[in-house]
C-alpha cells in the first residue's frame, strides 16, 4: 500500500463516537491498536487536568483521518457533531462507519452524505478487518503485525516453490487429510472445554496468601508492591478480574452503581482480600512504577508480560491480564489492564494501560474486569 497522506501525524485515527456505545469502540480502539495503527480515543488518550474541548481538539489535529462510529446514539450527540465540524475545517479523511441501521440527522447528513459509508451492522465487529484495510490504505500502513510479516517477505520465495507440491500432496491424500483434521478438531473442542471454561470459572477461588510477599523495588516514595495479583496462585498467575470499586467476582460485568472513592474502604478489593495494609495502589503509584523502573516484555510460564526492574535490581512480573466486559475475556496475553484506586467520576477510574508497545495511566470503565496488584505505602 502507498502512502497517501504527506503529513506526519502523532495518531493515525481519531475515534468519534457516542459514550454509549463504548463497548464497539472499545473493542475496535484495542482491535487497531493490536494490528500497528494508533488511535486516539477520548477516555484513554485525554489526561487528567487537561479541559476536555482542548484534548479534543488537539487529539483530533493530530490524527490522519476521523471514524465517526453511527448509531442510533451518534446521531443525536453534540459532541459527536462539534467532531465532525472539526475535522470538517481541518479537511481530515472521515470514514463513517454504521453500526446499526439509522437514517443520518440532518447535520450529520449535512457532512457525511458524500463520503464513503461503511455499513458495519448487524455484526459491526466482523467488519474489523474490512476497516483496518480501508485505513491502512490511507495511511499508508505496509506493516500490520510487524514480525508476522516480514516473515512473509523473507519466504515469500520458499513459499511459492512449495506450493505446486502442497496442493498435489492435498490432492493425492485428500481422504486422510479429512478424517485427521476431524479428529484433531475433536480433540481441540475438548481440550478447549478443560483449559477454557466459562469466564465466571475462570477466576480464580485459591488463596494464595502464603506466597504473596512484598517487593521493595527502590522507588523514591518507598512504596512496596505485592509480588502477584490479587486472587493469583503465583506471581506469574494473571489471578481475579474485578469491578472497580467491587471485591468478588461475578459472571456478568455490566453496568451498575458505582463509588466515587474507594482508597482504604471496604470497597478496596487489596484490604478486603489481603488485610488493612494492603491498598490498591494509586494512579501516581504506577507512574512511579513506569517512569523510576526498567520494563522488559517477557513470557513467563506461558503468560506474557513486563519484567519490572527497579533501582535495585528486585523485580515484580505484571502479566498482560486483558479485560471481562460482560461474560467474555478478552486480549489476554495483549494487554494488561490494572486498576487504580484513583476514581474520576461516575463512569470512570483511572488505571494502568499497557501492551507490548506502550505504557501509561487511563481512564476504565467502572463495571470492566480488570486485575488489581496490591501495595503498601511506605507510612504503614
Amino acid at each position: 500500500m502507498k502512502i497517501k497522506t504527506a503529513q506526519s501525524f502523532q495518531y493515525d485515527v481519531f475515534i468519534s463516537h457516542s459514550s454509549k456505545d463504548h463497548e464497539y469502540v472499545e473493542k475496535l480502539y484495542s482491535y487497531l491498536k493490536s494490528k500497528g495503527v494508533l488511535p486516539w480515543m477520548d477516555i484513554h488518550d485525554i489526561q487528567p487536568g487537561i479541559p476536555y474541548a482542548r484534548a479534543i481538539f488537539q487529539g483530533l489535529s493530530s490524527s490522519t483521518l476521523m471514524i465517526v462510529v453511527i448509531s442510533k446514539n451518534s446521531n443525536v450527540s453534540e459532541d459527536v457533531i462539534n467532531e465532525i465540524d472539526q475535522a470538517h475545517r481541518e479537511r481530515k479523511i472521515i470514514l463513517p462507519v454504521f453500526i446499526e441501521d439509522v437514517k443520518l440527522s440532518g447535520e450529520l447528513s449535512y457532512y457525511l452524505s458524500r463520503k464513503q459509508w461503511i455499513m458495519a451492522y448487524p455484526e459491526p465487529e466482523k467488519d474489523f478487518d474490512k476497516l483496518l484495510d480501508i485505513i491502512c490504505d490511507y495511511i499508508g500502513h505496509d506493516i500490520i503485525d510487524a514480525r508476522g510479516v516480514i516473515e512473509k517477505d523473507q519466504h515469500e520465495t520458499d513459499k511459492d516453490k512449495k506450493s505446486l507440491s502442497l496442493k498435489s500432496f492435498i490432492s493425492t491424500y485428500r481422504k486422510y487429510i479429512i478424517i485427521l483434521s476431524v479428529f484433531i478438531v475433536l480433540v481441540g473442542v475438548g481440550y478447549w472445554f478443560i483449559r477454557e471454561p466459562a469466564a465466571s470459572s475462570i477466576q480464580k477461588t485459591v488463596n494464595a496468601e502464603t506466597q504473596i510477599k512484598t517487593v521493595d523495588l527502590g522507588l523514591s516514595s518507598g512504596t512496596l508492591w505485592a509480588n502477584m495479583n490479587i486472587g493469583a496462585e503465583n506471581e506469574y498467575d494473571y489471578g481475579n478480574l474485578y469491578s472497580w470499586g467491587e471485591t468478588a467476582v461475578k459472571k456478568i460485568y455490566g453496568l451498575a452503581q458505582y463509588k466515587s472513592n474507594i482508597e482504604g474502604t471496604v470497597y478496596d478489593v487489596a484490604s478486603a482480600k489481603w488485610g488493612s495494609k494492603w491498598r490498591m495502589p494509586t494512579e501516581s503509584q504506577f507512574q512511579e512504577l513506569i517512569n523510576e523502573c526498567q520494563w522488559t516484555w517477557s513470557t513467563r510460564n506461558g503468560h506474557n508480560g513486563y519484567i519490572i526492574t527497579g533501582k535495585n535490581d528486585n523485580t515484580i512480573f505484571l502479566p498482560a491480564s486483558g479485560w471481562i466486559c460482560s461474560s467474555t475475556i478478552e486480549y489476554r496475553n495483549q494487554y494488561g489492564y490494572y486498576w487504580s484506586a484513583s476514581g474520576v467520576d461516575d463512569k470512570f477510574a483511572r488505571g494502568l494501560l499497557f501492551s507490548r508497545k506502550e505504557r501509561k495511566t487511563g481512564n476504565g470503565y467502572l463495571y470492566f474486569g480488570r486485575c488489581v496488584r496490591a501495595v503498601i505505602n511506605n507510612q504503614e
